[in-house]
This record gives structure tokens, C-alpha cells and sequence, in this order.
């Protein structure tokens, strides 16, 4: 009778959890949807993940990070070494091609550095994490408080 029981239950489970699972993703804000090419400037910190949530002409671009190994122990006059992530997943109906600048900004707005991501070219229906490493002088992540971010789609 027990192992009746617990058979049931193990039944119902795992006929929830897909549809529960289901509800979490709709439950998720609908990407904001923007022109190409698309610009803005955000406040960011080193290391900040950036929740973009914004589709662009097909192709959604979920969030945006710039990491480091040691934005905590940056002194000034050097270069250090950072990888630029951004998560893309194309939902058009044929392939996208995607270029993103991004400029690092002082608290003013002034130019601290610019990064020129390569082309990220996405097949209909797929997802990527893209990774590309920079050289950067440490006084522009230093310095930084915002980023201007420049995405053009193909």
C-alpha cells in the first residue's frame, strides 16, 4: 500500500513539473523591443551582470557583463586583461548577424575606452553566450560608471 502510495506521488510529480517549470518562463517580463541601431548609455560597475531584456530586430539579447580577474586590485597606469559576455539567442525566422560597441564612461560621460566587439553571427533559433577578451588600460575600469552601447543587426 506504501510503495502504492509513493508511486502516485512520484507519478504526479513528475507530471507537474513541466507545467510548473512552464509558468516560471511565462511568468518572465516580455524583452523590450528596440530599433537597429540600437544606443544607450547605462550606468555599470566592472563586473556588474546587466539584465538587458531587449529584442533587436530578431535577436534577443538577454544580458551584458565585463569581467576581470581583479577589478579590486586595478592600479592606475597599467592594462589588464577583461572578457566582454553577452547572452543572444536569435528568434527570427532566418540567420542574424549582430555588432556591438561599447564605450566605457566616466561619471561625466567622457570617453575612457572603446571596445569593438566582432560580429556575432546567430542561426535562426539559436542561442549563444559570446565571449571576446580585451586589453584595456586599468584607468578606464577604474574610472568607469557608465557604458554607451552601440548594436547594429545584419
Amino acid at each position: 500500500m506504501k510503495r502504492r502510495m509513493l508511486s502516485w506521488i512520484v507519478i504526479a510529480m513528475i507530471s507537474w513539473t513541466p507545467l510548473l517549470s512552464a509558468q516560471d518562463q511565462n511568468d518572465a517580463p516580455p524583452p523590450k523591443e528596440v530599433q537597429s541601431p540600437f544606443q544607450e548609455e547605462i550606468e555599470y560597475k566592472p563586473g556588474q551582470l546587466l539584465e538587458l531584456n531587449l529584442l533587436i530586430d530578431g535577436i534577443h539579447w538577454t544580458s551584458f557583463k565585463i569581467g576581470s580577474q581583479n577589478t579590486e586590485d586595478l592600479k592606475p597606469g597599467k592594462t589588464t586583461k577583461i572578457e566582454v559576455i553577452n547572452t543572444l539567442e536569435n528568434r527570427s525566422s532566418h540567420s542574424r548577424v549582430i555588432s556591438i560597441v561599447i564605450l566605457l564612461e566616466n561619471e561625466t560621460g567622457n570617453l575612457l575606452q572603446r571596445l569593438s566587439m566582432g560580429e556575432v553571427k546567430l542561426s535562426k533559433g539559436k542561442y549563444r553566450t559570446d565571449r571576446q577578451k580585451f586589453k584595456v588600460e586599468t584607468d578606464a575600469l577604474i574610472g568607469l560608471s557608465k557604458i554607451y552601447i552601440f548594436a547594429e543587426t545584419k
